[in-house]
């Protein structure tokens, strides 16, 4: 298996990222790496033609091909023919749900109905990810 695994910020944007909206997904994508080696093979991301190449090369060769987000759900590249799963941390008690700034991907809703399934970080927001999408969407909690 090929894990295709990418984060807004990376290894070479961090230092000048900490304490900015969602620089602690780069770390939850470390903290993610060990365990994601021992089920195929990983290979970090940095844009979508990349993902996209990437997903065709491997599938061509018979390999299953998979991308991990870690991001929160509205800046998930939507639309890839690659099977995409967003890991997503989340502390609140509700997830987005208006489209505001005419992005419907502002809705978590809609962004996750466009996905294949989704890591959380606590049960608490993997029940919120199942109440936000269709019966029968891959929710895993993995604190």
């Amino acid at each position: 298996m090929i894990i295709l695994v990418g984060s807004k910020i990376d290894q070479a944007s961090i230092q000048g990222s900490l304490g900015k909206p969602e620089y602690s997904y780069f770390f939850l994508m470390k903290d993610f790496l060990p365990a994601l080696e021992r089920l195929g093979t990983v290979l970090p991301v940095k844009s979508t033609d990349e993902i996209e190449r990437l997903f065709e090369q491997y599938r061509a060769a018979g390999e299953q091909v998979v991308f991990l987000s870690f991001s929160p759900p509205h800046q998930v590249p939507l639309g890839l023919s690659c099977p995409t799963v967003v890991v997503f941390a989340w502390e609140f008690d509700t997830l987005p749900s208006v489209a505001w700034d005419d992005n419907p991907q502002n809705d978590w809703g809609y962004a996750l109905a466009n996905l294949q399934g989704a890591i959380c970080t606590s049960q608490e927001t993997a029940g919120l990810v199942q109440q936000a999408t269709a019966e029968g969407f891959l929710v895993i909690s993995l604190p």
